[in-house]
């Protein structure tokens, strides 16, 4: 494993933070706060930080709420050859806003000032704490680049404006300030005739949050008051129609302090029926696709190229029954598919690649050392590669989160070792060899 002063030494040391619910800043919505009576998705995300890892760099700290476990931090360092620092954060109340946790937490801006903070997604809470200890702070980053990116307004008139019409989907976006109930609901009603079935979007939702659906003209004045409420807010909604869904696919860029935006790679995403994310896969036999999309979305790029944006950017497309790719949406931060080509460029050894997180019963049989052995055993008895990148037993939820990377040389076994490590998780490891 590499020392602190190996070649990474030179390197400005950033502050990764993931926050992952920083969408539902730019929202508006107010934060959660933890409580052992309720569960909360995110409780599992803000102790998720390890998917940084093979972003970060020897000197780099990474924010975290409860110290990861001994045994998996030495699996993760050997496959990687060094780790992180990890910077520790220990709020009286945790909320899903990570920003408002640190500004009260019992960290001194003293111990943070060599670190550059590297956010999931840039928010505003985000600049403004990195102003605090940041000289001179990483870039120039304009939240109002940030917030128009990262609208669902900007994704469907981007898709409208310079994508061919095969990419396209039939959508309207709603967004005078002063509408009465009564001529929204004439609006929504219109669309319907046209658009039987449809997703009535807030700018800012995702993830199946904030995204209502519709397949009935019978709007009660709640929802109606409800969307009223999202354009108020934030200047509009977008109505689209429900297309029939045969895959997901995720494109990644870079966009460098030079204006260059640098494809990446191409992934197919998984995600559950709520939107909930399942996972990505990679290596995917899929180069005339990203060549194809990738020059479908230059004027897209350029108008990107424009912005004081930089960093990371993720485009979300749908592949129709009649397999059509209709550009869905644009995240301007960090996403689980860049975060899974990163793994699988650091530690996979195969050709394909599936990053899953997956939730289980929690189980007090099941520990970090048992899921690494019943690991290695799949490893022994197929040609394949088992990581365990993240492990969350819930407090009082019943549940377990884990993360991880399967690699193959095929498809079918990816899926095969998959299925593997739902029945490794679902039953006690001692149980699952009969």
């Amino acid at each position: 494993m590499h020392k602190g002063n190996d070649k990474y030494s030179s390197h400005k040391p950033k502050l990764w933070v993931y926050n992952y619910d920083f969408e539902f800043e730019i929202a508006g919505l107010k934060p959660d706060t933890f409580s052992r009576q309720q569960c909360f998705p995110w409780y599992f995300l803000n102790r998720s930080s390890l998917l940084f890892l093979p972003l970060s760099k020897i000197n780099d700290s990474i924010l975290i709420y409860d110290q990861p476990d001994t045994l998996l931090l030495d699996s993760l360092g050997q496959k990687l050859s060094y780790l992180p620092q990890f910077t520790p954060i220990k709020p009286k109340q945790e909320t899903n806003s990570i920003f408002s946790d640190l500004i009260i937490s019992p960290l001194m801006f003293n111990d943070l000032k060599r670190y550059r903070l590297q956010p999931w997604g840039w928010s505003q809470k985000a600049i403004q704490y990195s102003s605090q200890f940041c000289r001179p702070p990483i870039s120039p980053i304009n939240i109002d680049d940030v917030i128009t990116l990262n609208s669902k307004q900007t994704s469907n008139h981007l898709r409208e404006a310079y994508l061919p019409d095969k990419m396209k989907i039939p959508s309207r976006s709603i967004h005078p300030n002063k509408i009465s109930l009564a001529e929204l609901a004439t609006i929504v009603k219109q669309f319907q005739k046209e658009h039987p079935c449809f997703f009535i979007k807030h700018y800012f939702g995702t993830a199946g949050r904030l995204t209502n659906y519709s397949d009935t003209a019978d709007f009660s004045n709640r929802k109606l008051k409800r969307w009223k409420a999202w354009i108020n807010k934030h200047k509009g909604i977008l109505l689209e129609k429900k297309l029939d869904i045969r895959d997901e696919w995720s494109i990644q860029v870079e966009v460098t302090p030079e204006k260059e935006v640098i494809p990446l790679t191409i992934t197919k995403l998984y995600s559950g029926r709520d939107g909930a994310y399942w996972g990505n896969l990679l290596g995917v036999k899929a180069e005339k696709l990203e060549k194809d999309l990738n020059r479908a979305l230059e004027p897209v790029f350029e108008k990107i190229r424009q912005t004081e944006y930089q960093g990371p950017i993720g485009f979300d497309f749908i592949e129709t029954t009649e397999h059509q790719f209709k550009l869905l949406e644009i995240n301007t931060r960090f996403t689980m598919g860049r975060i899974a080509f990163e793994w699988h460029k650091k530690i996979n050894t195969f050709s394909y690649g599936l990053f899953f997180n997956l939730f289980f019963p929690y189980s007090p049989h099941q520990n970090v050392k048992q899921i690494l052995d019943s690991f290695s055993k799949l490893e022994k008895n197929s040609p394949c590669q088992v990581n365990l990148i993240n492990l969350v037993p819930g407090q009082s939820s019943g549940i377990t989160l884990i993360s991880g990377i399967v690699g193959a040389e095929s498809q079918e076994l990816i899926w095969k070792i998959h299925q593997n490590i739902n029945q490794i998780m679902k039953i006690p490891p001692q149980l699952s060899r009969k």
